[in-house]
């Protein structure tokens, strides 16, 4: 039966790709811009993800929870002097 299910998609398909017609699709000069805008947001996302995935790796090693902690002591002991 899976047999037949799968010929009958492929005929389904394949009869829609030889049926299509062509779009006339137009690409406006605002296109270049949405396109560039697009890449940037993605980049700046992908660099935001890794940082925030990147920090949370580098906190599940040994010593980074730490380093983290050490890191606030001073701080604090920073801010406690002034």
């Amino acid at each position: 039966m899976t047999r037949e299910i799968r010929k009958i998609a492929v005929a389904a398909v394949a009869i829609l790709v030889a049926t299509t017609a062509p779009a006339y699709a137009y690409i406006d000069p605002g296109m270049g811009s949405l396109a560039l805008q697009a890449l940037v947001g993605a980049v700046a996302g992908g660099l935001f993800t890794a940082r925030l995935w990147w920090g949370r790796i580098v906190a599940m090693l040994p010593g980074g929870e730490r380093k983290k902690i050490a890191t606030q002591d001073k701080s604090n002991s920073d801010s406690a002097t002034h």
